[in-house]
């Protein structure tokens, strides 16, 4: 059997990131190794203290702690190759506790001295910082370097799809034109960070530059998109403020009255449906 590298655990975990689907189709493999390492912990935890009265080797001892170094390394590498995070809030607080115990603080990756900047704004404004926050087996590797970033990419691309799904839909189309790009080789690595770091821009930023100044919040972004008139826009989304009430996400009544409203805009019941998901994906604005 070949040498199993980081990069090929990112692909078994991640997927091939010239294949969109393969992000969600590969997250049961990413929660179940994250849950697993959970178990290995708890049950390193109980037995580390009576290695000695169990009789186990030192050979034995030192095995299964570079077990546990090697599983709590594999963690980082696919936590950053997919800006996961782990929730620890969802643990109970035994558990918070062997994992703050047990995972050392230098395997923790510092993305940046601030703790509001993700992996993804750093790309955006010093790739090359960002790479070098990497876990050092995927930072040496060009090939996993260009797969964590697709993979962060892609990420936020899913996660931010329901708030403008025709906007991310076009910066999907765009991150999947680069990665073919790299694939065959059609540009040089450095030329790939400069352009992977101006669709990152994009995608942070939710909207293209042309976009006009009337359209000034991420909700109207989202609407203009599906629409493609500045005047609709701003019709659709001042009808949709007027016509809202508290808690119309669980009403059903309250729901019509929206979607009555923007029939009443766009009169057209498809985009009706699909200007109502956009709107009830954000949740700060309607």
């Amino acid at each position: 059997m070949s040498p199993r590298d980081d990069l090929f655990f990112i692909h078994f975990f991640c997927g091939n990131t010239e294949i969109p689907k393969d992000f969600k189709a590969t997250e049961y493999k990413r929660m179940a190794l994250y849950k697993a390492i959970v178990e290995f912990i708890r049950a390193y935890a109980n037995l580390k203290a009576d290695f000695q009265e169990a009789n186990f080797s030192d050979a034995e001892i030192k095995r299964i702690n570079d077990k546990l170094e090697s599983f709590l390394l594999l963690r980082e590498i696919i936590r950053n190759a997919n800006n996961e995070t782990i929730d620890l809030k969802s643990y109970e607080a035994d558990m918070r506790y062997l994992i703050d115990t047990y995972i050392r603080a230098e395997e923790s990756v510092t993305i940046s001295p601030f703790d509001d900047i993700s992996l993804s704004a750093l790309m955006e404004t010093n790739m090359g910082t960002a790479i070098d926050q990497l876990p050092n087996g995927i930072k040496g590797n060009p090939e996993a370097v260009a797969e964590t970033i697709e993979n962060n990419v892609r990420s936020k691309i899913v996660e931010e799809h329901l708030l403008d799904p025709k906007y991310f839909d076009q910066m999907s189309i765009l991150l999947q034109e680069l990665i073919e790009k790299r694939k065959r080789d059609a540009l040089d690595y450095q030329s790939y960070l400069i352009e992977m770091a101006e669709l990152i821009r994009q995608v942070n930023r939710g909207k293209k530059d042309d976009v006009t100044t009337s359209i000034n919040t991420i909700g109207k972004v989202a609407i203009y998109y599906t629409l493609e008139d500045e005047n609709l826009t701003i019709a659709c989304e001042e009808a949709i403020q007027y016509a809202k009430q508290d808690g119309f996400r669980e009403n059903l009544a309250k729901q019509q009255l929206v979607k009555k409203a923007i029939y009443q805009v766009v009169n057209d019941k498809e985009k009706v449906e699909t200007l109502y998901k956009i709107i009830e994906a954000h949740k700060d604005e309607y």
